[in-house]
């Protein structure tokens, strides 16, 4: 499939980023479409026994493989195994293997941008049709527990994302937006692009698809190789990823064996090991916000041929996300936006609502619907229609009952609400609980920043009230995280000034926290604990991916036009951009 020109690409990007699709799960043909892709992830997946693979070569491990699990039945002797995985294994000759990757990453620093636009965009085609969409859906229901509802969401913006990249290579590199520069500069003025060199894509389980997917692609946009390092407890998606990747790499001939490569398991080993050699330049990271600062603290300045630093791309960890009421009429759509924000995959999202103020006069109403709201869903085994289930193994159930243990018995906030579920095999079961802070917590600064900083990764919200809003907008600068943030206000410019006033990268008006698109640029603010790149994305985050360089030349007199046409055709084979 040919990379169509900037405008064409631009009017099918347009309808892509606005078409909205969500089947009805509940209607007998969509049932049974997805059944097919339940029964065909079994028969081409599950159970088998998978490696690392890099630069082309199959590596397994001495040590026992590890199993991927489904989240209801977890290690239950009803659990269907989702395949086993090779461990990282230090006796590996690491340095050998990255310095094939090298070689591949060399060959793709030089391919012409419009040849690896014209990868991407066989990518994002092959994602959006109908054998992978249904794999991949079927596989993130298997591998994290998501609703049917939630895998599609997901999965929307995986062929989004790549779409997106796309664009930024014919901004990048097509654009003439320049000054003219002076005449004795020359004839010539191109900015070049190259990639800064292999890039590690550290991936987190909550969201498998999308994330890694926007990580990578952006990388191989711009020129880098990728090594895919999946979650543990999502080894099925990231595998996935890799073969959509390598199945497009063959069938275009476009990329070097080594374009992607696939590197599932424990991080802590694996990650060191890549970080650790001076080929590695780029790594991108979603997960907890500790592991990011250990990771960062003890590779950044390490030396990097070519370079005097690793470079973080996208880094995106924790969240504890606000959500604050003004004057909203329709409380119901209030309850019902903050409850879509806080159950989405067990609550296992760094995006989800985490505290909500609220007018100390509605505290019991605003309860009182939210707990009518969580009433309405229904816990169990997402493969058999449940809106929600376990979380993602029995660390994260045990930590998040230590915290909610720690509020209470601090006298912080108490449990106003748990739903009654019925337990699942695997025992990863959190109840969903909303908490209410103390009445005075938010004029108690030990008590407020406790709760400011304390991100309970589950189905657990907590309401703060507060008798005037100065109350809230005086917390913006104690909080340690900015990443979504929700402002309820039916006065035009209240609402304006609240969204404003949010600490978060992505502020939201009358609507749930969670949910960003291709087109909203997911991130924190700069500076805060979700955020570890400065708060860069979208296009602006472009530049963390390459090396760039002016070009300037004065043309010999004896050049004819032909010559002339000749160099500037050449230069652009490098991948510089004539930039007026």
């Amino acid at each position: 499939m040919r990379l169509p020109s900037k405008r064409a690409f631009r009017r099918e990007a347009d309808a892509v980023m606005a078409g909205e699709s969500y089947p009805d799960f509940k209607s007998e043909v969509v049932q049974k479409r997805l059944d097919q892709a339940h029964s065909a992830l079994h028969l081409d997946y599950l159970h088998g026994v998978w490696p690392h693979v890099l630069a082309g070569k199959e590596y397994y491990s001495a040590a026992p493989a590890y199993a991927d699990t489904n989240p209801y039945f977890g290690d239950s002797l009803n659990s269907p195994r989702l395949g086993l995985f090779q461990r990282f294994d230090p006796k590996w000759d690491i340095t050998g293997a990255i310095g094939n990757i090298d070689k591949a990453q060399d060959i793709w620093r030089e391919t012409p941008w419009k040849v690896r636009a014209e990868y991407l965009y066989n990518l994002a085609h092959k994602l959006m049709g109908d054998k992978w969409t249904w794999r991949f859906v079927s596989a993130l229901m298997h591998d994290t527990g998501k609703s049917a509802a939630e895998a599609w969401g997901e999965y929307n913006e995986v062929y989004r994302f790549v779409f997106a990249h796309i664009w930024y290579m014919f901004k990048r590199y097509t654009e003439r937006d320049h000054f003219k520069n002076i005449a004795t500069a020359g004839d010539y003025f191109g900015y070049s692009y190259k990639g800064r060199g292999i890039g590690l894509v550290v991936a987190p389980f909550n969201f498998p698809a999308a994330i890694p997917v926007r990580m990578l692609t952006l990388m191989l946009a711009f020129g880098n190789v990728g090594i895919l390092k999946g979650a543990t407890t999502a080894s099925l998606v990231t595998l996935l990823i890799y073969d959509i990747c390598e199945e497009v790499r063959k069938e275009t001939g476009i990329g070097p064996a080594g374009l992607v490569n696939f590197a599932p398991g424990s991080g802590g080993t694996a990650v060191d090991a890549f970080l650790s050699d001076p080929r590695l330049k780029i790594v991108s990271f979603t997960g907890s916000s500790e592991v990011c600062q250990g990771m960062i603290s003890k590779h950044m300045y390490e030396p990097r041929i070519g370079g005097n630093q690793l470079t973080v791309g996208s880094a995106e960890t924790g969240g504890v996300n606000w959500v604050v009421l003004k004057e909203h009429q329709d409380l119901d759509w209030f309850a019902a936006q903050c409850i879509k924000g806080n159950f989405g995959i067990s609550g296992q999202k760094c995006s989800t609502t985490r505290l909500v103020f609220i007018p100390e006069k509605l505290g019991l109403e605003v309860l009182s619907r939210l707990a009518a709201a969580y009433d309405r869903l229904t816990y169990g085994n997402v493969l058999e229609g449940a809106d929600l289930g376990p979380v993602i193994d029995i660390n994260a159930k045990n930590e998040i009952d230590k915290k909610i243990a720690f509020l209470e018995q601090s006298g912080i906030a108490k449990v106003a609400y748990r739903k009654e579920i019925a337990l699942s095999p695997s025992g990863q079961d959190v109840a969903p609980v909303i908490l209410v802070a103390e009445i005075d917590a938010i004029r108690d600064m030990t008590k407020i920043r406790t709760l400011l900083d304390t991100e309970i990764f589950g189905p657990v919200l907590t309401l703060v009230a507060y008798r005037s809003i100065d109350e809230v907008h005086a917390l913006r600068l104690l909080s340690e995280y900015g990443l979504t943030g929700s402002y309820y206000d039916e006065n035009p410019e209240g609402l304006a000034d609240g969204m404003m006033f949010l600490p978060a990268g992505n502020a939201y008006g009358n609507r749930r926290s969670t949910g960003a698109t291709a087109p909203e640029s997911f991130g924190g603010l700069g500076g805060s604990k979700s955020s570890y790149n400065s708060g860069l994305k979208g296009y602006d985050e472009v530049a963390l991916y390459v090396h760039t360089r002016t070009h300037t030349a004065v043309y010999p007199k004896s050049w004819t036009e032909k010559e002339k046409r000749k160099f500037r055709e050449r230069m652009e084979q490098h991948g510089v951009a004539v930039k007026y």
